[in-house]
């Protein structure tokens, strides 16, 4: 679980990243991100119906993806607003992986 400063809240914050933010897409999903002010990254998951009716399903890839992210923070930028947004279903646990550090990669975020 990520904690709560590093999650996105806000309608405006995700409204902002959205606007202003460069993307990436990858394999089953689109990130966004764009600099902040603050001193710590902010992530925020985003998962429609499209991708799967069940919301169980939804939950356990957004799960998946906070682990992610938390493993990944350290070696993140400080400053950064970023959105993942799903596209489709992910295979398993591994091509989620992958597929979320390689776009960390193209956009740049690591230190």
């Amino acid at each position: 679980m990520l904690s709560k400063g590093n999650r996105l809240k806000k309608k405006e914050d995700f409204k902002l990243v959205f606007n202003k933010g460069k993307k990436i897409k990858g394999i089953f999903l689109y990130l966004k991100a764009v600099q902040n002010g603050l001193g710590e990254s902010r992530f925020g998951i985003i998962i429609s119906k499209k991708v799967d009716k069940k919301a169980t399903v939804r939950n356990l890839i957004k799960r998946r993806t906070r682990a992610v992210i938390k493993e990944n923070l350290p070696k993140i930028k400080t400053n950064i607003d970023c959105i993942v947004f799903f596209i489709s279903l992910p295979e398993n646990f591994i091509s989620l992986k992958k597929d979320i550090e390689e776009c960390f990669e193209k956009l740049k975020l690591y230190v």
